[in-house]
């Protein structure tokens, strides 16, 4: 198994040489870059059939950079990533990193809520994943699980409130019953 350790993201890695290169560019250039994802880059990495599993979801290519995209709506200045562990077996590449980043000082809700985010910090959001790559060196899968960003951020009893209001308001239930 080859391994590496420790390393602090800056510019995404020029020229991502073998499948450990490849992954590590990934999570440079997505975790790390946020606001600014450079999806010509990416688009490069992933397999036109790339597929996301997340807990109970799964997102193709198109459905990801949705995904960040709204994240990095959110980015106040820009995130920072530590991979931790990056180890290659086959064409899989297994990976540990870590997120800080802020969230913008005004006007930012919960995604679905009314429950204000605004200058929130995140430090160490920490997301294990397993990427499976093809022949030429594109990711074809990530299977991924992280922290709960909700409990990250110190809103989860916020959040959780807010949707049991909604839940038990006959007018929204009437209307989701129609």
């Amino acid at each position: 198994i080859n391994a590496e350790y420790g390393s602090t993201s800056g510019e995404m890695a020029e020229g991502a040489v073998g499948r450990v290169g490849v992954v590590r560019a990934y999570i440079e250039g997505t975790h790390g870059s946020l606001p600014h994802v450079d999806w010509d880059q990416i688009d490069q990495l992933l397999a036109p059939d790339c597929l996301l599993h997340q807990e109970q979801r799964t997102s193709s290519p198109e459905e990801l950079r949705q995904t960040f995209d709204g994240w990095a709506s959110i980015v106040a200045g820009r995130s920072t990533v530590r991979i931790i562990t990056l180890a290659e077996s086959g064409d899989v590449v297994l990976a540990h990193w870590q997120t800080d980043y802020a969230v913008k000082p005004e006007g930012q809700v919960w995604y679905g809520t009314s429950v204000d985010i605004s200058g929130k910090i995140v430090r160490g959001f920490t997301v294990l994943a397993s990427f499976r790559l093809n022949a030429g060196a594109q990711i074809v899968e990530i299977v991924q699980r992280s922290d709960d960003v909700v409990r990250k951020l110190g809103i989860e009893q916020a959040v959780m409130a807010e949707r049991l209001g909604v839940l038990s308001d006959p007018a929204v239930n009437h209307a989701h019953h129609e």
